[in-house]
């Protein structure tokens, strides 16, 4: 039975890689077909390995970890070790093992420092390791940053490692479960907190001037820092705001978690994707469990991944990702393609680049997060043979044209510290080589020694090329006039940003109109880089002035985030006026300034005038959640509650205003007594379409049986508009004599909305011959005759149509009509699109909320989305196929994995399936969508057009 069911799997998924691995396992599937991938090292030589990194002279150090949640019966090491891995005999495996460095406890990561320090990371402490008798051992150690905190939990502490040019480290600290703490460098720099998330820290090479660098993380494993200065991070965990997040880092960032608003990231006053004024969006999600990010700046690999970002996905996704970088503004979205594709055995973790730019990564293979016998490290590489590394007698301008970053930089440094002629050849580089990656290091080590005359200067922020903008505008010395030159002229956003950084603004003249033009943008890092401006020193900006002195509402909002640091008095003393401003978004700033500070005096304010300040959705949220804090509520019973906490509080109130009690209704569980059939139906009691609307939308999902009796009511209440009734009659089944009854009735309907909607929602139903009598009776538009047909007769979809290309249905689909398209969205005989997705929070969340599509769709691609579901897989949205030992198959998207390890799977009806992985036969990643293949074989061509109509206008502005 066995083998009949591998053969079958791997007839039906041609990807699947035929072969063993040493222990008898399959190995991960490697999808671009330029790349090998191969076993380096694998239990019982290494157990659970966490960072790794790879030295100048090729030593692959790897962090074998004991402590993380070792079982009570461990039989292994009671501390951590750093092990050497050799392949002397050539053959592409490790065949020695030494043992570089012992003794620590809950180790995360390492890197090699381009000064060649190792930098080791516990989660209490960085050290550095030197082998100074270069024998393979590591005998000087020394702990240069401790963390001082009661936080014990092991990879949420200090890990991952980056390096920028000038030898400044940059590490991470992940939310550390909200306790306080406090980070110490070599220096008795101090930088303390507790609660505000995960953050990153930079400092010195010798762990002195230890300050944050950014913050509003969950845990920020890893970062990376590309050939042009930008850090990239992966954020490990996102809990109930998924997906995890892959973010562009910029100096004083904050991007939004606070985990002592709750673990969940539910609260009003948290952001996961930049929803709060001053708050950064991500980069792009990621798979599941990232835990290494690596910008990729080599040529041994294909030259499309030079530039772009390896990413780690070791939970539920199981694979490794390479995003490509878009430019965006002043940050970067992404374009995902999985490079390898594991199975449940396949955990990557960190994966680091050797110096002949071959890949290095390391597997914790089990799903167990506590300590278990196995681990591997793989190496990727190019299928096609690449340049080595240069000749050890090579010299520095050969080096400096090489492929590998850091043997370039160090070339171009050695050129700057060398003889004239040498400084006027990295000076030639500097100004023109066909390269900008080599043009950069020369820029650099030119920088490093003072050695970039004005005229260079002048000429590289001007140069072709943004990129060489970017890094000029970022490192060199220039005046304020050219940083304003650069900001009135014709640079990218990117440069702009770097300018804004660096720039002294003016209280007036030109900086200032310029400041006010850019806070206005919609882009969130440009606007990010202008509040900065207002921040550096020698800016015109009075920040302890009232807000309201400038006249720009943008400006406004710029300074009163700014004021929450530098002038928390003045802010304090505007909060009367704030809390009036008639944008939402300075009250929602003076909200949370409220609750952060927990400023009781304004109790009864907020509570008196509750309905007056929660004008929207987010401030009723705000609000709310501000008057928690300062009755002493814990924030974290928002977790467990979510909205329904907020949605009770508002339906119990009888002054709430329409707007309340629909967000109420929307957010309240249908197991809470509020949100039985019987509380909706009483909701109607005044008629009101707005409240009907969101009571057929609670009513449609209901688990009650009784919901369809009150669904039905509503379709038949004349008080109601045509619109709502028709809506109701899209939430009707015919699975009931009552309902279909109704059905007949209501496709004589004098409303043509809700007679045409009656015959949607009957489709399915085998009618009766007296009921086609009134059915043909009652069906005298052509809409509505066509309809009927459908009824009658099993739908007949051309060959013709179903090789229709988007171009051609582009021309075919004639205007639709956007109300029918919301009726047609949610009509479960028809587009059935609610059954997986919310709009607004109606609907079921198991593909993605669709409240904002048209902010990020074009018409063609919500087309494509919808008849070539499968072109384009978001990497939440990944759909597996599965062989059980019993020989069932399992098709679905899977939605979570319980302590036990068993895993939840959604298929494309809906319906949730959990798999025990020990009965698992095979499991393949499956290159088809969740989203149903054939969803316009229920639609006509005009019904089509409707839901696309529908779907354009949603742009999230409500």
């Amino acid at each position: 039975m066995r083998r009949s069911l591998f053969l079958f799997f791997y007839l039906l998924f041609p990807l699947s890689v035929f072969g063993q691995l040493e222990d008898g396992t399959a190995p991960p599937n490697v999808l671009d077909d330029r790349l090998v991938l191969e076993e380096f090292v694998s239990h019982p030589d290494l157990t659970t390995p966490t960072g790794i990194a790879v030295t100048s002279d090729g030593k692959v150090l790897v962090v074998e970890c004991h402590t993380h949640f070792p079982p009570d019966d461990y039989q292994g090491l009671k501390h951590d070790r750093v092990l050497w891995f050799q392949d002397t005999d050539g053959d592409g495996k490790a065949d020695k093992k030494t043992v570089f460095f012992e003794g620590t406890t809950q180790t995360m990561n390492l890197a090699v420092h381009p000064n060649g320090d190792v930098f080791l990371a516990t989660r209490r402490s960085v050290l550095i390791l030197r082998d100074l008798d270069e024998d393979g051992i590591a005998d000087e150690n020394k702990t240069i940053v401790h963390l001082i905190t009661e936080g014990n939990y092991p990879h949420n502490g200090i890990s991952g490692f980056s390096f920028n040019e000038d030898g400044d480290v940059f590490f991470g600290l992940g939310e550390n479960l909200g306790k306080d703490y406090s980070m110490v460098g070599s220096d008795g720099s101090v930088v303390s907190g507790g609660g505000e998330g995960g953050s990153i820290f930079r400092m010195k090479a010798d762990g002195a001037r230890l300050v944050r660098y950014a913050t509003g993380f969950w845990n920020p494993y890893r970062t990376t820092i590309d050939a042009f200065g930008r850090m990239f991070m992966v954020d490990n965990d996102a809990d109930s705001r998924p997906p995890c997040r892959l973010n562009h880092v910029v100096a004083n960032g904050d991007y939004g978690y606070r985990f002592k608003y709750g673990r969940k990231g539910l609260h009003p006053y948290t952001a996961w994707n930049g929803e709060n004024p001053g708050m950064l969006p991500m980069a792009s999600g990621v798979g599941d469990g990232p835990s290494g990010v690596l910008a990729y700046e080599s040529t041994h690999l294909p030259s499309d991944y030079l530039g772009g970002v390896f990413v780690t996905a070791a939970w539920i996704h199981n694979r490794l990702e390479f995003h490509q970088l878009v430019p965006a503004g002043a940050s970067f979205r992404t374009k995902m393609t999985t490079v390898i594709q594991g199975d449940d055995n396949f955990r990557p973790i960190s994966i680091t680049t050797a110096p002949d730019g071959s890949l290095y990564m390391t597997d914790w293979v089990d799903k167990s997060y506590n300590i278990h016998g196995f681990g591997r490290v793989w190496r990727i590489r190019s299928r096609e043979a690449t340049s080595g590394l240069p000749q050890t007698t090579a010299s520095d301008r050969q080096r400096l044209l090489h492929h590998d970053q850091a043997s370039r930089r160090l070339a171009a440094q050695r050129l700057a510290r060398g003889s004239e002629a040498e400084l006027e050849y990295l000076e030639q580089i500097a100004r023109s080589y066909k390269d900008e990656r080599i043009r950069v290091d020369a820029i650099l080590a030119l920088d490093q020694i003072g050695g970039v005359s004005d005229a260079l200067a002048d000429l590289l922020i001007q140069d072709e090329h943004q990129r060489i903008r970017e890094v000029a505008v970022t490192r060199l010395r220039l005046t304020n006039s050219q940083l304003v030159a650069v900001l009135a002229g014709t640079s990218n956003d990117l440069v702009k940003a770097a300018a804004w950084r660096k720039v002294k603004v003016a209280a007036s003249g030109e900086s200032y109109q310029l400041l006010e033009n850019t806070l206005a943008s919609s882009d969130s890092f440009l606007r990010q880089a202008a509040r900065q401006s207002m921040l550096n020193e020698g800016s015109g900006i009075d920040l302890t002035k009232p807000f309201d002195m400038h006249q720009s509402i943008e400006v406004q909002l710029a300074v009163i985030l700014n004021q929450q640091l530098k002038a928390p008095d003045t802010l304090t003393a505007s909060l009367d006026r704030l809390l009036r401003h008639p944008d939402e978004r300075l009250r929602f700033v003076a909200l949370k300034w409220i609750g952060d500070n927990v400023l009781t005096q304004w109790l009864d304010v907020l509570n008196d005038e509750l309905f007056s300040i929660a004008t929207s959705e987010k401030l009723i949220q705000t609000t709310l959640a501000t008057i928690d804090l300062l009755e002493g509520k814990s924030p974290v019973e928002l977790d467990k509650t979510g909205s329904e906490l907020f949605a009770q509080r508002i339906l119990e109130n009888q002054n709430a205003s329409l707007d309340l009690k629909q967000y109420a209704i929307r957010n309240i569980s249908a197991t809470h007594a509020l949100g039985t059939v019987p509380a909706l139906t009483e909701l109607l009691a005044n008629n009101e379409d707005a409240i009907a609307r969101e009571v057929i939308a609670k009513l449609q999902v209901h688990p009650d049986g009784q919901a369809q009796n009150a669904i039905r009511g509503i379709a038949e209440n004349r008080a109601l508009t045509p619109n709502t009734r028709a809506l109701a009659v899209a939430a009707m089944h015919s699975g009931s004599k009552e309902n279909v009854d109704s059905l007949i009735s209501l496709s004589g309907d004098t409303e043509l909305e809700v007679a045409e909607e009656a015959y949607r929602s009957i489709n399915g139903y085998i009618p009766l011959p007296e009921q086609i009598l009134t059915l043909k009776r009652n069906a005298t538009t052509e809409y509505t005759k066509e309809l009927l047909d459908r009824i009658l007769s099993a739908p007949n979809i051309t060959e013709e149509r179903k090789n229709r290309s988007l171009e051609q249905w582009s021309k075919i689909l004639k205007p639709g009509n956007p109300q029918r398209g919301e009726r047609i969205f949610y009509n479960g005989q028809a587009g059935t699109c609610f059954q997986c997705h919310q709009v607004k929070g109606r609907g079921n969340s198991v593909g993605p909320d669709l409240s904002r599509i048209a902010a990020t769709l074009s018409y063609e691609k919500i087309l494509e989305s919808i008849i070539q579901p499968s072109r384009n897989i978001a990497p939440r949205f990944q759909s597996w196929k599965i062989v059980l030992e019993d020989g069932r198959l399992v098709t679905g998207m899977q939605v979570g994995e319980d302590r036990e390890g068993n895993q939840f799977y959604v298929d494309s009806s809906g319906k949730q399936h959990t798999v025990v992985p020990s009965e698992i036969d095979v499991k393949q990643a499956d290159d088809v969508s969740i989203m149903p293949q054939d969803l316009i074989k229920n639609l006509t061509e005009q019904e089509l057009a409707d839901v696309i109509s529908f779907l354009v206008t949603l742009k999230g502005d409500q």
